[in-house]
């Protein structure tokens, strides 16, 4: 029951309602139903919508270290132009799992210039 008002709190604001709008005429029908319990689980609900459409439609680009997100950012240019994706649209994040390198994610496209995928690629090529 959550779910679906939470997709209809996210339709109302994706078609361009004021969020504090939807958000109260949500509240008020809830409370005109006697459903005000709910609300807890709908904005939890919500925040599991936000984070899938999030990860469906950012663009992120994720660096081992702070000091590596200028070059990268360089780098990883070409990759944009041919994706046809708009540079400030880009999200940088810090994973120092990766070593070094960058990894470019989004719109269901991943570009992996990593060095983890290398050690990885490398490793398995030995133990085989």
């Amino acid at each position: 029951m959550e779910e679906a008002y939470a997709q209809a709190l996210w339709r109302m604001v994706e078609n361009g309602m004021d969020h504090r709008k939807a958000v109260t005429a949500l509240r008020d029908i809830l409370q005109s139903h006697g459903r005000t319990a709910l609300l807890p689980r709908v904005a939890k609900a919500f925040e599991r919508i936000a984070e899938r459409e999030a990860k469906r439609t950012d663009i992120v680009l994720t660096v081992a270290r702070e000091a590596d997100e200028r070059r990268a950012h360089t780098q990883v240019k070409e990759a944009l132009s041919e994706l046809q994706i708009d540079s400030k649209s880009l999200k940088t994040r810090v994973d120092p799992t990766i070593v070094g390198g960058w990894r470019l994610e989004g719109n269901g496209v991943l570009v992996d210039a990593s060095y983890k995928k290398a050690l990885l690629d490398m490793y398995n090529r030995a133990i085989q």
